[in-house]
This record gives structure tokens, C-alpha cells and sequence, in this order.
């Protein structure tokens, strides 16, 4: 195999664990704001279920769960169809996403009002919306067996956003590239979220808290992995595996990123080093029997 393209970068790194604190210390303010925010209870429902939205993308859902929990509990106890009929198609896409990705079964047929009664296909007047068409492209990839309206919705937005896409301009240009190319729920949280503060800059910047916990966050996570795959790296070298089994891959980042996928919050930083530990004694063995 070919030696890895990294070659010792990781083993150079040195985490400040101070500047580390100052980053945990920074991220209490503006999380309290953002707690009190999601539990407001004068706030609209749709506002509160697009600040739920934008929270999840960054990757933050964990810090505030029991809160957005009982309040996605309430909310869906609450539901009724016809709440839904003045909805535009982007509002009832955001939060039919939420509900989705946390656990909650919202009907479908909230989308039922964009079909045309006569021809049971979807209005052609939807596709002048481009928000509300990647809205409900994105809502398609969480239908669940027997849901035909969301089988019918994820092949005609997927055909009408591809025809426009080439003619589209600036963050919705970007929004739609990325999201044909790996719908949300298909990537790392981290990564999303990244891509998310990047492409929808103006969704972040509506809460001065959400904005700044975001930005905080990811630079702390940063450094928390730096630090991990240094760990990790160190481990590797020290054990002398490319001297006694030269045959074998060289992959620790990328294994790595793999585990990182699984699971990205903090407080598993010790189960990330280990994962990946284990996996690549897996590697080893996989190599040793492929050349054995």
C-alpha cells in the first residue's frame, strides 16, 4: 500500500488545555441565552421549530435535549392538519424535518395541499419556490416505507432542482449543490454543520447566542480532535507497526474521521481513541490475512 499522504503532521500538534478551557468557559453564555430561547414560551411555533432546525444542523442538539424535547412533545400533541393549510411549502418543510430527525412521526400529509386534486401530480406553481423545493427534496429523504406522496416528492424535486441548479446564484446556488450531493441526514454532523454556518448565513446570524455558541463550538471541537488524533498518531508510531508489518495500510486519520462519524460530542473523547485504536488492530489483522 502507499504510505500515507499525512505523514507525521498530527504528532506536531500541542493542545493549549487553557485555551481549551476558555472556549468551554466562552460557550455558557451564549448557551444559556439560546436554552431560554428554545423554552420561550411567547414564541411562535414555526420560529421556534426553524430555531430547533437550525440548531440540530449546527450540531448542537445535544447541549439543549431535554429542552428540545419538551417542547417538540408539546408541540406534536398539538398537531392539526389544518394548522398547516396558510404554511407556506419552506416553513412546513423545516418542520416536518424537525420532528423527523428527532423521532417524531409527523404525518405526511401535510404536503398533500401542493398536490393538484385533478392530476394527483405535484403543482407546477411550487417550482418557482427553490427554498421550498430543496426544503421538501431534503424532507423526501425521511419517508418512511408506504409514504408514496414523499417516493413521488423525492423524484420530482430531485429532477426540477438539478434543471435549475446551473442557473442559480449565490447561497441558494451553494444550498442546492450540496444538498443533491449528500442530503443532510447522509453526512457527518460536523462536517453539515460546517457547510451549514457556510451556506446558510443568514438562518445563523437570526440569533446573535445561536451564532456565537456555533462558531465557539466548532473551535473547540477542533482543537479537542486535534488533539485526539495526536493521541492516537503517537500510539501508532509507538508501536512500531509499518517496521514489523510494513504490508499493512497506514490510515489512522482516516480511520479516524470514520469513528468521528459515529459520534462527535466531547464528552465521547475517550471512546473516539479507543474506537480507533480497535479498528485499526482490525486493520492489521484484515492486512495480515489479505497478505497471508
Amino acid at each position: 500500500f502507499p504510505p500515507s499522504v499525512w505523514g507525521d503532521r498530527f504528532l506536531s500538534f500541542s493542545l493549549d488545555k487553557s485555551e481549551l478551557d476558555r472556549y468551554a468557559i466562552a460557550m455558557e453564555k451564549p448557551k444559556e441565552d439560546l436554552r431560554k430561547l428554545i423554552v420561550d414560551p411567547t414564541m411562535d411555533s414555526n420560529e421556534k421549530l426553524g430555531l430547533i432546525y437550525s440548531v440540530h444542523r449546527l450540531g448542537l442538539t445535544y447541549m439543549f435535549l431535554q429542552e428540545i424535547e419538551s417542547q417538540l412533545d408539546k408541540l406534536f400533541k398539538e398537531f392539526n392538519l389544518q394548522d398547516y393549510e396558510q404554511a407556506d411549502l419552506y416553513t412546513i418543510s423545516i418542520n416536518f424535518q424537525v420532528f423527523r430527525h428527532l423521532g417524531y412521526k409527523l404525518p405526511c400529509d401535510v404536503f398533500n395541499k401542493f398536490k393538484d386534486g385533478s392530476s394527483g401530480t405535484f403543482k407546477a406553481s411550487i417550482t418557482s419556490d427553490v427554498r421550498g423545493m430543496l426544503g421538501l427534496y431534503e424532507s423526501a429523504q425521511l419517508r418512511i416505507r408506504g409514504e408514496k406522496i414523499l417516493d413521488e416528492a423525492a423524484v420530482f424535486t430531485e429532477a426540477k432542482l438539478k434543471s435549475v441548479v446551473k442557473t442559480l446564484k449565490g447561497d441558494i446556488a451553494q444550498q442546492v449543490t450540496q444538498s443533491l450531493k449528500r442530503p443532510f441526514h447522509q453526512g457527518m454532523p460536523m462536517v453539515e454543520a460546517r457547510l451549514y454556518f457556510s451556506n446558510y448565513e443568514k438562518e445563523c446570524s437570526t440569533y446573535d447566542s445561536l451564532l456565537k455558541l456555533a462558531k465557539l463550538h466548532f473551535k473547540y471541537l477542533e482543537l479537542q480532535q486535534k488533539e485526539e488524533l495526536r493521541i492516537v498518531s503517537k500510539w501508532w508510531k509507538d508501536m512500531r507497526f509499518q517496521e514489523t508489518t510494513p504490508y499493512i495500510r497506514d490510515r489512522v486519520p482516516e480511520i479516524y474521521l470514520w469513528i468521528l462519524g459515529l459520534y462527535f460530542e466531547p464528552r465521547y473523547s475517550l471512546a473516539r481513541i479507543i474506537a480507533t485504536k480497535i479498528t485499526l488492530f482490525l486493520v492489521v489483522l484484515d492486512d495480515t490475512y489479505d497478505a497471508y
